[in-house]
This record gives C-alpha cells, structure tokens and sequence, in this order.
C-alpha cells in the first residue's frame, strides 16, 4: 500500500495543479489505467498487464 501511495505521490500528486474536482478525477483515472494496466509490473516479468493477457491468450491457442 504504501508504494501504491508514493505512486501517486509522484506521479500523479506532485505533477499536477488540478483546476476543480472534475479535473482531479479525470487525471486521476488516467493514472490508475496508466498505473494497473500499461505500466510493467515486476511481478509479470517486466512486461504490462496488457502484454501479459495478450501473451497468455497466445499460449492457450
């Protein structure tokens, strides 16, 4: 939890100067699609989510 949170400490928190609520949320969405699904996790051999699903279906065929 806590690298989640210095994550968006970072990358998120630290990088923006939202202009109201609604601007806040749609760059936080951004981030967490960033952060769950295209960034490579160390956890899946470096490599996105993305890529990981795709590689799998892959092998099942």
């Amino acid at each position: 939890m806590e690298r989640l949170n210095k994550s968006c400490r970072d990358e998120l928190l630290n990088m923006y100067v939202f202009k109201n609520l609604q601007d806040a949320e749609e760059k936080a969405n951004q981030w967490w699609i960033e952060y769950n699904y295209n960034r490579p996790h160390e956890a899946l051999g470096n490599i996105s989510p993305k890529e990981y699903k795709y590689k799998m279906k892959q092998s099942i065929i």
